[in-house]
């Protein structure tokens, strides 16, 4: 006993109680388990030179019967934002679009801007406010392929 206590005293006071080094470890372990558990899974939908469009198929819902998804556009090139005395520029948007498939209109909740140097550091530059009514789909545009993909699991659901 009397060798065991002296091994220990020789040894610093970090390996004589890594117990506690453990136990303030496991929380922030932890933590960190549920922020990547709760991640957004980013399927890619539209790819361009200019942008890329992603969709999180885990944010499809309805609300009174209308499907909305969460989309991500990645941009190649900064994109500048202009309203009133509000400007920044950004290389990501993220925004929820609803759908009124029988009428074939949209419409998107608030969108947040994000500038982004690398993908671990992205900072929040801008929030838009989202639209009041529904507009309807431009052919051809992002909201186009979007309305296509999300209807399209609507019916498959068992929506109209």
């Amino acid at each position: 006993m009397h060798l065991k206590s002296s091994l220990l005293n020789a040894l610093p006071k970090s390996v004589k109680k890594p117990q506690k080094a453990c136990i303030y470890l496991l929380p922030l372990i932890l933590c960190g388990s549920i922020f990547e558990a709760s991640a957004a899974d980013w399927t890619s939908i539209s790819k361009t030179k200019q942008a890329e469009v992603m969709v999180d198929m885990d944010s499809y819902n309805e609300t009174d019967g209308l499907p909305y998804i969460s989309t991500k556009t990645l941009f190649v090139q900064p994109q500048n934002y202009r309203k009133n005395t509000l400007k920044f520029s950004y290389r990501e948007s993220h925004t929820t679009s609803q759908f009124n498939c029988t009428q074939h209109t949209v419409k998107h909740s608030a969108t947040q801007f994000f500038d982004q140097n690398n993908n671990l550091n992205k900072k929040l530059v801008g929030n838009e406010k989202g639209d009041d009514v529904f507009k309807p789909v431009v052919i051809g545009s992002k909201d186009a392929a979007l309305e296509s993909l999300v209807c399209q699991v609507h019916k498959m659901v068992g929506g109209n």
